[in-house]
């Protein structure tokens, strides 16, 4: 096992078993270049977060929470197959979140990212700046959910 030691002294799990070469990151704005963050939950310190899948990130572009919808996995048991949804927890959330909403799908290398016991499966951080290698902007974030690994559920159980 690789491991990487923060300067607060937290170790942070390194080994990456099939790691793509490509991660996501989504945002509703056109960015330069990618902010770290920081939650205290997964790191003391700033980090940059990404994703092995579209639809996650295409997710990140909306501005929504647990009021909006009920996320969740798809058979679990295939990390390197998953299939996700979101569940309006309201009629017309889908419409109001992402509907004719603007977005941007940023892609960079997966070189300086690893996992940590905070993330799930398909999370990776790092602590370097990524660089930008494509960016897609997103006219209609719901129709781009249609063609992802995403299923989309009213809140009257119709899948869009």
């Amino acid at each position: 096992m690789t491991n990487k030691n923060t300067s607060n002294g937290e170790i942070l799990d390194t080994k990456i078993t099939k790691k793509p070469p490509i991660l996501f990151y989504g945002h509703p704005k056109f960015l330069y270049k990618i902010y770290p963050r920081i939650e205290l939950e997964i790191s003391k310190e700033p980090f940059f977060l990404a994703t092995k899948y579209k639809a996650i990130a295409l997710l990140n572009c909306g501005n929504w929470d647990d009021s909006d919808f009920e996320f969740g996995i798809i058979d679990d048991d295939d990390a390197s197959n998953k299939l996700f949804y979101i569940k309006e927890m309201y009629d017309g959330a889908l419409d109001k979140v992402f509907n004719n909403k603007k977005g941007y799908l940023y892609s960079f290398s997966s070189k300086n990212f690893f996992k940590t016991k905070n993330l799930v499966a398909f999370e990776y951080v790092s602590a370097f700046q990524p660089t930008i290698l494509k960016t897609k902007k997103i006219e209609n974030l719901l129709i781009e959910l249609k063609k992802s690994r995403m299923f989309l559920i009213k809140y009257n159980d119709e899948i869009v």
